[in-house]
């Protein structure tokens, strides 16, 4: 039986033996509720929302209200002929309220309004919870699929659900940013001489709440411009944005207006709905991204580094082979400059296998001191006005691969390269804290500003103004780190200059 209050006019179930009364009790109360009147013949079928019975009424029907009442909250109104002072505790067990005849009507409806203030409030926070549990078992769905069309699917289904309204439609712009058009819909498709979409036109409600990103309720008892979904039985309309990705519409075809719970939910409806489409969006795009770069991978793999190793080749034989100085020292150069490019190139190559992959590299235990002192060394040879110190406990070993040293060799490089050489000093520590290596590579040059410590090791940003480089070695530092299960951070220098934090996991020893 469904016993929810659906409409503005409440059921009273009326259920008074002595003729009288039951006819006053059907007199006034009709003029505010609809009233079902039960005799000695009649079931409990029909569904109610209170229900007023004497105790012989009471008493014959009881099993049959009580499993009315199951689960959910049915008020009844006990009239007795007793004072209510002297009726036994049990009977509070089984009603709401008593009311002692001789009844007066201002009392009898003051009675009732109150218990049926009790129901509608049962019933508000009852629909409020299966709103939110359907929502949520939507929005479960909606994230399990990278579809845009799925998902709208979904929220439109989720909508006739939640809000028992049998018409729902998501709109989404096309691609001239002018017109929305229908992506997922439930209910009557559109007729001939309808138009399937909406356009931008400062008269169409629809179109202004999608610009305007606010909720409207429309009534189409009124002229409201057409779509290719709002037909003339289309009685109530409620529009609530998605943000960028266009509309959700419920529509009714009763005049009855969307309720505070049923805006709640659809709003609620529309920021999952919104946010799995930006997720699908994002996914999608990644998926072409990572294709993309499959591609651009399988041609520096066998392409470029084939070519370079060639080169590389040819030019060692001709520094060899050469007897001109001059001529050696060209082929020399061009040697020195592929071993760069061929680094270069495994890197990038390394990025992009971790990237297009499922974001895991093979790791294992490597000792952290030599890779730093190998690194350092080669500062030091490079830069001798750069003072490097270094400190770190004996044995620290963590899981990395054979790119850790270029992970230390790219943070070393920007921090010279970044600075003014003369004067600076590196100081780098390793401490081990927990289950984790702290490697602390701090220097004292002019630092990071705040604003942009958060993105220097996005693709193409390295942090400093007058950088004229590419911004790849920090970007390949995050990449790698955040493969080996770590992390790397840049914070101030006291009292100046930056400090790289690179955390990476012990190994088990």
């Amino acid at each position: 039986m469904d016993t929810e209050i659906t409409a503005d006019t409440p059921t009273v179930l009326v259920g008074v033996r002595a003729a009288r009364d039951r006819r006053l009790l059907v007199e006034w109360l009709s003029g505010s509720h609809d009233v079902v009147v039960l005799d000695g013949h009649d079931s409990l079928d029909d569904p109610f929302d209170a229900a007023i019975v004497d105790g012989q009424t009471y008493q014959t029907y009881r099993d049959s209200l009580d499993q009315a009442r199951a689960g959910e909250y049915l008020p009844s109104l006990l009239v007795s002929r007793r004072d209510v002072s002297d009726l036994p505790p049990s009977v509070w067990r089984c009603v709401d309220d008593v009311i002692e005849t001789p009844i007066r009507q201002q009392e009898l409806e003051a009675r009732i309004d109150g218990l049926l203030a009790h129901r509608r409030r049962f019933v508000e926070l009852r629909r409020r919870n299966e709103t939110i549990a359907a929502l949520h078992d939507a929005t479960q769905r909606m994230n399990d699929t990278a579809d845009p069309e799925r998902v709208c699917a979904i929220a439109v289904d989720a909508a006739v659900t939640v809000l028992n309204r049998p018409i729902a439609t998501i709109w989404t712009p096309d691609e001239s940013g002018t017109n929305l058009s229908p992506l997922a819909q439930t209910g009557p498709r559109p007729t001939a001489t309808e138009t399937a979409s909406i356009s931008a036109d400062e008269g169409c409600p629809r179109w202004n709440a999608f610009v305007e990103g606010e909720t409207r309720e429309l009534d189409n008892s009124k002229p409201i411009p057409s779509t290719g979904l709002d037909g003339a039985d289309r009685q109530r309309e409620l529009v609530v944005p998605l943000d960028e990705f266009g509309l959700l519409t419920v529509g009714s075809t009763r005049a009855r207006p969307f309720d505070d719970n049923e805006v709640y939910g659809a709003e609620l409806l529309a920021a999952a709905s919104a946010s799995a489409l930006d997720r699908a969006e994002r996914e999608q795009m990644l998926a072409k991204t990572s294709s993309q770069m499959e591609f651009f991978n399988s041609i520096i793999r066998h392409d470029v580094l084939n070519a370079m190793l060639v080169i590389q080749a040819r030019a060692e034989t001709l520094s060899e082979q050469l007897e001109d100085d001059e001529y050696r020292q060209y082929a020399e150069t061009i040697e020195k400059w592929s071993d760069d490019v061929v680094g270069v190139v495994q890197r990038v190559k390394s990025v992009v296998d971790t990237l297009t992959g499922d974001g895991t590299v093979d790791v294992e235990p490597i000792d952290l001191g030599p890779i730093l002192e190998g690194e350092l060394a080669s500062v030091r040879s490079a830069y001798p006005v750069v003072d490097v110190e270094a400190s770190a406990p004996a044995e620290t070993t963590v899981l990395a691969n054979e790119l850790l040293s270029e992970v230390f060799a790219n943070i070393l490089r920007n921090t010279v390269v970044h600075n003014d050489p003369d004067g600076l000093s590196i100081t780098v520590t390793v401490e081990k804290q927990g289950d984790c290596a702290t490697v602390s590579i701090a220097d004292t040059g002019t630092g990071i500003p705040d604003d942009e410590k958060d993105t220097i090791f996005r693709r193409g940003e390295t942090g400093h103004a007058k950088s004229t480089g590419s911004g790849f070695g920090l970007f390949f530092v995050d990449t790698m780190v955040e493969a080996y299960g770590g992390r790397v951070r840049v914070e101030d220098n006291d009292p100046s200059g930056a400090v790289f934090v690179v955390r990476l996991p012990l190994a088990n020893e």
